[in-house]
């Protein structure tokens, strides 16, 4: 079972990307939260495969939770989805990420990276 996390405080942008997630394969497992505190409570109980992240977030952004991870880690495959142009985005870019996902984007790009 491939496990997805989706960190997205858009709640009708998480549950549509939730639902084609799992149309397209009854074997992807996938969790919506919309801050922070949503996603550490998840990750601990179970280490997602791959981490959907807006950067954009209430409380806590995108970039210091990429951070957290990194620092922890993580082997999690991690992408950024953010409506801001990847250039404009400003973070250490010695910090990994395995994609950008720039809303609103394909979701034919989505799902060769879940099913990838």
């Amino acid at each position: 079972m491939k496990k997805v996390i989706i960190v997205e405080d858009d709640r009708s942008f998480s549950d549509l990307v939730k639902t084609y997630l799992m149309s397209l394969n009854s074997e992807i497992k996938v969790t919506c939260v919309d801050d922070v505190y949503g996603f550490i409570r998840d990750f601990v109980k179970e280490t997602p495969d791959i981490i959907l992240l807006d950067i954009l977030l209430p409380d806590i952004n995108g970039y210091t939770l990429l951070q957290f991870l990194r620092k922890l880690k993580c082997d999690s495959k991690i992408y950024i989805m953010s409506g801001i142009n990847d250039e404009m985005i400003s973070f250490d870019k010695n910090i990994k990420i395995d994609g950008f996902l720039h809303k609103p984007f394909e979701l034919e790009d989505l799902k060769r990276i879940v099913l990838d």
